[in-house]
């Protein structure tokens, strides 16, 4: 039964660290097209030229664009808006797939951890009947010590 316990719980972290990953990838895959509409756009006026990233680090650049992306799927601000009609549009799109996205995160999250919980609570369970049985039997501490931990 705890063997079972403890794939049970290796697979509910696995499918949470899952979801994790999926919104990191995505994440940059967004911010990386961001990045390519501000710096394509044959606009004079882009976030790229708006908050001068012409001349700062690849590094910048792309923590930047990783930022702005990130706070399309969480309730979190950014000071780089879209600045002319293909960015505001990509914005768009990008807040919809984000509010989607961050829902079946969320939920995916609050699945697992009911999960988990539910699996511990077994686990309380049963040690709480082993326990009892280990009394009403009268074993040993000796022998209860090593079932117990085994």
């Amino acid at each position: 039964m705890i063997e079972c316990s403890v794939r049970e719980f290796s697979e509910t972290l696995f499918t949470l660290l899952e979801a994790l990953v999926v919104v990191l990838l995505s994440t940059h895959f967004i911010g990386c097209a961001w990045y390519f509409v501000g710096r394509e756009t044959d606009d004079d006026l882009t976030w790229v030229k708006e908050n001068d990233l012409g001349n700062r680090t690849f590094v910048y650049k792309y923590a930047t664009s990783y930022h702005w992306a990130l706070t399309q799927f969480t309730p979190a601000s950014m000071e780089v808006f879209p600045e002319n009609e293909w960015e505001r549009v990509f914005t768009v799109v990008i807040d919809v797939v984000g509010l989607v996205a961050f829902s079946t995160f969320v939920s995916k999250i609050t699945t697992s951890m009911t999960q988990l919980r539910s699996l511990n609570k077994v686990r309380a369970a049963q040690l709480k009947a082993l326990r009892r049985f280990f009394l009403t039997n009268g074993v040993s501490l000796e022998v209860r010590s090593q079932i117990t931990y085994w």
